[in-house]
């Protein structure tokens, strides 16, 4: 299932042009990106111990969209839009680290942080560059 990294963020720029004919601009980005199955290698250090500190270091399969609309409207009546878009897939690098107490124990808690690094995508002048940092709080059980 995909996560996404941030579920729509989008940045509204309005231009008011001065004169006797106002005129206003309003460009709007919108973007999504997704990680899907993120694959790692898990380095374990002070294993049997209480506490066990982690490094993971892996890749994950990434899908980005930006969307570019424009629209222009003025006191005469007129208006205009334009509307783009890019998409982008590809792997993306993925690195972390993360605590947990308990390893060798039937359950076990674990604070891990997952730092995510996607390609830029770029529409018309304006660049999305998704990386994401994951934190999460999980409890883990060996059956």
């Amino acid at each position: 299932m995909p996560s996404p990294i941030k579920p729509s963020l989008k940045q509204t720029v309005k231009t008011v042009l001065p004169g006797p004919n106002t005129a206003t601009m309003i460009n709007e980005f919108s973007w999504r990106a997704n990680y899907i199955f993120p694959v790692a290698v898990k380095k374990s250090f002070r294993f049997p111990l209480t506490l066990s500190p982690y490094v993971l270091i892996g890749a994950s399969y990434y899908q980005a969209r930006l969307v570019h609309q424009a629209y222009y409207t003025d006191s005469i009546g007129g208006s205009y839009s334009l509307d783009g878009g890019a998409d982008r897939t590809g792997i993306a690098p993925m690195v972390g680290g993360g605590i947990e107490l308990y390893p060798a124990r039937l359950v076990r808690p674990r604070l891990d942080a997952r730092w995510f690094t996607g390609p830029p995508t770029k529409v018309r002048d304006k660049t999305m560059r998704a990386d994401q940092l994951f934190l999460s709080l999980s409890v883990l059980t060996a059956w």
